[in-house]
């Protein structure tokens, strides 16, 4: 069983063959996006504005390095956006650098998030183990591992469209967050030997007034959510590990569309007069 390590580069983590949270939310749609996830990694402006508010309220990660251009419509442009990237940094535009540093502030101004933060624990920790009952490898890496009382919690920075109760359950349901949590707690008991609690996630809106809200995943449907995800792709890269060959996409077939069981209770109320 691998121990944490907090001594690897960034390329030398996310080239690590290990399963993911990233690889494992691929293999949840389908093995064959999951070797996609494997052999490809994406660099987007999106990723990016996420990347430089995580250095800049957490003190730590890629550095970020201005971008002295107003778009990548230019060749000197892009390739001083692809020297970045190739040296490991995280280019970004003049134009974009503000509002990223008013939303960073924004986090370490908001009470409830800084204390988070600044409980004593490791930042950026990269974690490794293995699964004791499938054989495969996992990594993760915290952005924050909180101790409380001698209770791991780990503390997870997100940028988001809108950071309202529904909007953050929404992208908990549709980016596999209580998958990334399950992962979190799994990697802690294993790795360290501790004792795990909830997945803490600060949410930070990307717009102006950079809104601020900080969420535990403790709910019991959360927790098994994510459980239920995290034994689903083990067992699936066990049996992709046993069967190499075997690298299907999405069911062949016509398949009937069923719309969730609320889809029409929510239509009725929508329009009734």
């Amino acid at each position: 069983m691998r121990r944490a390590g907090a001594n690897l580069m960034a390329d030398d983590y996310h080239d690590h063959p290990a399963l993911s949270y990233s690889t494992g939310k691929a293999l949840l749609r389908s093995p064959a996006h999951y070797l996609h996830a494997l052999t490809s990694r994406e660099e987007s402006s999106t990723f990016d504005v996420g990347h430089a508010i995580h250095s800049l309220v957490l003190g730590i990660g890629a550095e970020v390095v201005e971008i002295p251009f107003d778009s990548y419509r230019t060749k000197a442009a892009r390739d001083a956006r692809d020297r970045a990237y190739a040296d490991g940094l995280v280019p970004m535009k003049s134009a974009d650098l503000d509002p990223i540093r008013e939303a960073a502030e924004a986090v370490l101004a908001h009470p409830t998030a800084r204390a988070w933060l600044e409980r004593e624990g490791a930042v950026e920790l990269p974690l490794f183990a293995t699964d004791p009952e499938t054989g495969v490898d996992i990594r993760g890496k915290l952005d924050k591992l909180a101790d409380i009382k001698g209770r791991k919690i780990p503390v997870d920075l997100k940028t988001v469209i809108d950071a309202r109760p529904a909007k953050v359950f929404q992208s908990v349901r549709d980016q596999d967050y209580d998958l990334q949590a399950a992962m979190y707690r799994h990697l802690i008991e294993l790795a360290l030997s501790a004792k795990s609690g909830p997945g803490v996630i600060i949410a930070v809106e990307k717009t102006l007034p950079y809104g601020v809200a900080v969420y535990q995943l403790s709910h019991e449907d959360f927790v098994e959510a994510g459980n239920l995800k995290l034994r689903t792709i083990l067992a699936r890269a066990q049996a992709l590990r046993d069967n190499p060959d075997a690298w299907p996409g999405y069911p062949l077939g016509t398949h009937v569309l069923t719309p969730p069981s609320f889809y029409l209770a929510d239509l009725e109320e929508r329009f009734a007069k």
